[in-house]
């Protein structure tokens, strides 16, 4: 992810690699990535008063050379917006991220959860550049 100019910052500036690894493949933390990452990707989007249709707005493949796919941006395009239409609140986006990842079979799922956590950051940015 670029930052200010000459400055970009990836997972590991969150934590270490092994460390990301160690939670996302964590039955009982890997979903904790992905809890915070929506909910700040949400405090931000309403920061800067981005609507649930300009989410929708954002489309494109995803970025090449990474594990994300097309339904991994979709999926964080889908929360975002949702999340910003019916203005739900962290327990509730906790929960919906929650009944996803246990029907998709994602909890414990290290390049799923990282996938998502970074399309989720994408669309955002994305929405928020406008």
């Amino acid at each position: 992810m670029a930052g200010s100019p000459d400055t970009d910052y990836g997972l590991e500036d969150a934590m270490p690699g092994e460390d990301w690894v160690a939670v996302t493949s964590s039955p009982l933390t890997s979903l904790i990535p992905l809890h915070a990452t929506l909910n700040g990707c949400i405090e931000a989007l309403n920061t800067r008063t981005v609507s649930a249709a300009e989410v929708e707005r954002v489309d494109g493949p995803p970025p090449h050379g990474t594990a994300i796919t097309p339904e991994d941006m979709k999926t964080a395009r889908s929360w975002l917006a949702n999340t910003l239409a019916a203005n739900v609140d962290e327990d509730g986006r906790q929960s919906m991220i929650d009944r996803e990842a246990t029907v998709r079979e994602w909890i414990g799922n290290p390049t799923r959860i990282t996938s998502l956590v970074m399309a989720l950051v994408i669309i955002a940015a994305a929405a928020a550049a406008g």
